[in-house]
């Protein structure tokens, strides 16, 4: 029988033995602990090396932000010669050409009326 079976077989038993404490008189010890401790709950508390870590994030994470809002807005200079379109809305009747790029029109036909 291999190592894994035994240890199958004494998980089995230990798990198939009644509990050592009911379930009500759990409860109540951990809620006598609770009172004992004044029922404060301790904060978690970071590890110096965890702590410069959250630090150096967050300065990180501020010093990107500040740099991203520092940046000037960026706007395009209006179009001029073969770069213009018309800026126009054509007639409701009217067929469309629309420029993707300088060599790329895209035709749009409109329905007649409503």
């Amino acid at each position: 029988m291999s190592d894994q079976h035994h240890f199958d077989a004494a998980f089995r038993r230990w798990a198939e033995r009644p509990p050592a404490t009911s379930a009500p008189d759990a409860a109540g010890a951990v809620i006598e602990r609770l009172q004992a401790e004044g029922g404060r709950w301790r904060a978690a508390r970071l590890s110096p090396a965890s702590a410069t870590l959250a630090a150096a994030l967050l300065l990180l994470v501020a010093g990107t932000a500040s740099f991203i809002l520092s940046l000037p807005s960026v706007s395009l200079p209006p179009a001029t010669g073969s770069e213009a379109r018309p800026t126009t809305v054509p007639a409701r009747e009217a067929d469309v050409i629309l420029w993707l790029d300088d060599g790329t029109p895209v035709y749009v036909f409109l329905p007649d009326g409503d």
